[in-house]
């Protein structure tokens, strides 16, 4: 009885560590949406070009990553 709780223990730990080799490879995926600003002295909407360039840099450092 011993013996098969071995094997069986020993076939469980392979399968997790196959699986977890798998999962390594793939990439996470992320979304970026646009930036706004309603602070005091900074209002500037979703489509103003100052939101598209904290966007853009946004992206860039995430892919840079």
């Amino acid at each position: 009885m011993i013996k098969i709780r071995n094997i069986l223990f020993t076939i469980l730990i392979v399968i997790l560590l196959a699986s977890n080799l798998g999962f390594s490879a793939e990439l996470p995926r992320v979304a970026v949406i646009g930036f706004d600003s309603t602070s005091p002295g900074y209002l500037w909407s979703i489509d103003s070009e100052l939101s598209k360039a904290a966007t853009d840099l946004m992206v860039n450092a995430l892919i840079n990553t």
